[in-house]
């Protein structure tokens, strides 16, 4: 069963191997769980600064409804699906990013699947 902490370990192993990418964990209702250093670097803020700030607070306004539509395609679809967006800086500079979107399941005890959150 994978929860909330054994995803964002999983957050840690991929930033460890990938230093220079800024990865990130959200819950479903959009705000950062967790984020790694890098983020810093990539986009202004600390650690700290990501966490609880919902997803939209980073995309460019324009970028907000294919943002929206890609999350909802790879939730009804349980699928990880790439896509293009302009990401808002702390200092509000405008920084093109591809960004992968996808969500983990996990089975309750009932037998159903949900998602982590």
């Amino acid at each position: 069963m994978r929860t909330q902490s054994t995803v964002i370990d999983s957050a840690h192993d991929i930033a460890r191997k990938n230093p220079n990418d800024l990865v990130a964990v959200y819950s479903m209702k959009g705000d950062c769980a967790w984020a790694s250093p890098s983020v810093e670097a990539v986009l202004g803020y600390s650690q700290e600064e990501m966490v609880g700030r919902n997803w939209s607070d980073l995309v460019a306004p324009e970028d907000h409804y294919n943002a929206g539509q890609v999350g909802i395609d790879a939730f009804l679809n349980g699928a990880s699906l790439e896509f293009r967006i302009q990401a808002m800086t702390k200092a509000g500079e405008v920084l093109p990013m591809r960004t992968p979107v996808g969500f983990r399941l996990r089975q309750d005890r009932s037998g159903d699947c949900v998602h982590d959150r």
